[in-house]
């Protein structure tokens, strides 16, 4: 539909529409179809870009089945009880439905499908509720797949330990033979009228003068198109240039035998705020878990943020606050943002050393 006819349509209905959702409705009739089915009462007086986008999520979360969600959960569980059963943590291992009144001390492993008083989990076999204290369940969410070493009196399940499946220990940290050297950057927000231009300055200032360097740009460089292709337009020849501007679920890359896991990071203050943590010690809980983002979500349901593979490099976006930590071999590092504090990291794969780049 032409831009102009979509304008008169929401003048008519009495709201207005900015120039993005108008770029998103005349490129996506399913979309204009679904708001203008949406109650108006419902509808915000100026329809936005990000308006559409809660808009979509609300729907895909309605989409998601019963049916679906039970495979999701399964392929979790089935997962993570096959990394407990490889890594031998639990003793006296029975599936829930094998606790009896003559049970004593055993262990189960299951998918947790509520967290408050008490602890509920469940296997393929059936539920069941375990006590246990505050210290040992202040880091457990609903939907996450852990171990339980438990101990049974008078008919209670008793907790005495929680175990995480957690990444195993590299022997050896993998590098390039080959000097090899990965800058990463997000959150410019080319499109925010908070943008900071002198950021940007000094950003294309710096990249200019690196030679043979991998860069990786992924997530919020700008909402728009003409942005985007400026952007790339501005990077010099000599660099090797990868971008995914709009970063919704993460991304898997290799460079010789070092694997780069790219990931979205929003999700991240979410389970600071839950945690009351850091984001460092966030995201070391997480790693524990074997997945970044174990609650399931539209964005999550299709364990996109499972753990599988144990990656080398892991690099959030939208996260605005830049940080590095090393866990267990795993060079982890958050972006900052060009609206916050413009720092960002370079690896050199061959030596696996990281430097801060401040472009404030």
């Amino acid at each position: 539909m032409e831009k102009s006819t979509i304008l008169k349509l929401f003048l008519n209905l009495g709201l207005q529409i900015d120039q993005r959702a108008l770029n998103i409705l005349s490129e996506n009739p399913d979309i204009l179809e679904l708001v203008l089915k949406t109650e108006k009462e419902s509808l915000p007086t100026v329809i936005t870009g990000e308006f559409l986008e809660s808009l979509l999520n609300k729907t895909e979360e309605q989409k998601i089945s019963v049916e679906q969600l039970s495979k999701v959960a399964n392929y979790r569980y089935e997962f993570i009880r096959d990394l407990f059963i490889t890594q031998q943590k639990l003793n006296n291992l029975l599936s829930i439905n094998k606790i009896t009144d003559k049970t004593k001390q055993f262990s189960v492993i299951g998918i947790v499908s509520e967290i408050n008083d008490i602890l509920t989990l469940e296997d393929v076999t059936g539920q069941a509720v375990f006590e246990i204290d505050k210290e040992q369940s202040k880091y457990i969410v609903e939907d996450e797949v852990i171990g339980l070493v438990c101990e049974r009196k008078f008919g209670v399940n008793e907790v005495k330990q929680v175990i995480y499946p957690d990444i195993p220990i590299k022997k050896e940290i993998s590098k390039t033979q080959s000097s090899e050297k990965c800058f990463f950057i997000s959150d410019i927000h080319l499109d925010s009228p908070n943008f900071n231009r002198n950021y940007y300055k000094n950003f294309l200032s710096w990249i200019k003068e690196q030679k043979n360097i991998h860069i990786f740009a992924f997530g919020d460089i700008s909402r728009k198109k003409e942005d985007i292709i400026k952007f790339i337009s501005d990077m010099p020849q000599s660099t090797r240039f990868y971008s995914k501007a709009d970063a919704l679920k993460p991304i898997t890359l290799n460079i010789q035998n070092i694997q780069i896991l790219l990931s979205p990071g929003e999700h991240l203050h979410h389970y600071m705020n839950l945690w009351n943590t850091t984001l460092e010690t966030t995201i070391i809980n997480l790693l524990k878990k074997r997945n970044l983002n174990p609650i399931l979500t539209p964005s999550s349901y299709n364990n996109a943020f499972l753990l599988e593979t144990i990656p080398d490099i892991i690099v959030f976006s939208g996260v605005n606050k830049a940080t590095t930590i090393n866990y267990k071999g795993i060079t982890i590092v958050t972006n900052g943002s060009f609206l916050t504090e413009p720092i960002y990291w370079l690896i050199n794969l061959q030596t696996r050393e990281t430097f801060k780049i401040d472009f404030s």
